[in-house]
C-alpha cells in the first residue's frame, strides 16, 4: 500500500503556468479590393465589397449557401427515398403544397419530410430507414412526421377511433350536454 496522507490526495489543482504565452485569436480582415466573383460586368455589384472570406459579397453569398442547402436536401431525399427533385415537387404539387396530414403546414419555412411506410420498406426488401418511391405515402410537416405519425402510428383504426372520440367525447356520454337556460 502507498504511504499517502488525506491532504497530499485533496490537495488543490496547480496553478497554471503563468509563463506559457496566450493563443491569439485569428481575425479575418477583408482585402480592400477583394470583389464578388457574381459582379461580372455591373458596376454597382462590382463595389460591394466581400467582408466574409470567400469570392462572394454578403448578398451573393447568401444565396450561395441556400442554393447549396437545397442541392443538399433534394441529394439526400434522391438518396434515402429515391424521388427525384421533380418527383418532390410533383408530390408537392399534388398536396396542394401542404402537409398531408393536418394541411396547414406549407414548407415554405421549413421544407416538408418525407413520410414512408416502415413496414412496406422491410416487405421491398430494403433498409426500412430508407425507402423507394413505392413505400412514400406522402410530404409531412416535422411535428406530424414526428409527433404524429410517430408516436400513434399509422394504423387507421386508431385514427378512426380518434375521430369518433371526438364526435362523441366519453364525458359528454357520461355527463351529457349542458343545457342553456
Amino acid at each position: 500500500m502507498v504511504d499517502t496522507s488525506l491532504d497530499e490526495l485533496f490537495e488543490p489543482p496547480s496553478e497554471p503556468d503563468a509563463t506559457r504565452p496566450k493563443r491569439e485569436r485569428h481575425v479575418y480582415v477583408p482585402k480592400p479590393d477583394a470583389v464578388c466573383v457574381n459582379a461580372g460586368d455591373d458596376p454597382r455589384h462590382a463595389k460591394r465589397p466581400c467582408p466574409y472570406p470567400g469570392p462572394r459579397c454578403t448578398t451573393c453569398g447568401r444565396e450561395h449557401r441556400k442554393a447549396q442547402k437545397a442541392r443538399a436536401a433534394a441529394k439526400k431525399v434522391e438518396n434515402t427515398y429515391g424521388l427525384t427533385p421533380e418527383e418532390y415537387d410533383a408530390l408537392y404539387e399534388a398536396q396542394e403544397g401542404k402537409c398531408y396530414v393536418c394541411g396547414r403546414a406549407n414548407g415554405k419555412t421549413k421544407r416538408l419530410a418525407v413520410d414512408h411506410d416502415h413496414v412496406l420498406a422491410f416487405m421491398h426488401g430494403h433498409d426500412p430507414k430508407k425507402a423507394c418511391k413505392h413505400c412514400v405515402r406522402g410530404l409531412a410537416c416535422g411535428w406530424c412526421n414526428h409527433q404524429v405519425l410517430g408516436r400513434i402510428g399509422a394504423n387507421p383504426k386508431t385514427y378512426d377511433r380518434i375521430a369518433s372520440a371526438l364526435r362523441n367525447p366519453p364525458a359528454r356520454r357520461l355527463f351529457g350536454e349542458k343545457k342553456d337556460g
